[in-house]
């Protein structure tokens, strides 16, 4: 089981999010803004496990929250997530996320199984990682 921060300014998305998260046995919390996500990231410590960050949300991009924590928090991964947005392409958006650090990127709308397996797969990899560090 991870402990999941949800960080995307539509509600709706958030509970759906967190519905399909905690079938898949995992815990979340949630965030509607970038400054709503680093109150709780500042709060919180070390307790999540995974971030999944929407790129566009009311206060700004997600991309300067995403640079913000690979400096602070490198090894907490973050899943961006996004079906586009003002300012730049889709495309252009997620490939700065993957050059910034992100573990993946999935494009909304996507199906429940998409999101579970790139959390499943994000959580893998930092479990292996972890276990690498520990040897």
């Amino acid at each position: 089981m991870a402990h999941i921060l949800l960080v995307d300014d539509d509600e709706f998305v958030r509970a759906g999010l967190a519905a399909v998260l905690a079938g898949a046995g995992h815990m979340t919390a949630e965030a509607s803004s970038i400054m709503a996500a680093e109150t709780v990231l500042a709060e919180a410590g070390d307790e999540f496990d995974i971030v999944l960050l929407d790129l566009w949300l009311p206060d700004g991009s997600g991309l300067g929250l995403l640079d913000r924590l690979m400096a602070s928090r490198p090894h907490l991964p973050v899943v961006v997530m996004s079906g586009g947005g003002p300012g730049r392409s889709l495309e252009q958006a997620l490939a700065v996320a993957d050059a910034t650090g992100a573990a993946a990127t999935i494009i909304k709308p996507f199906q429940n199984a998409e999101l579970i397996e790139a959390v499943e797969a994000v959580l893998q990899k930092r479990s292996q990682v972890q276990d690498a560090d520990d040897d």
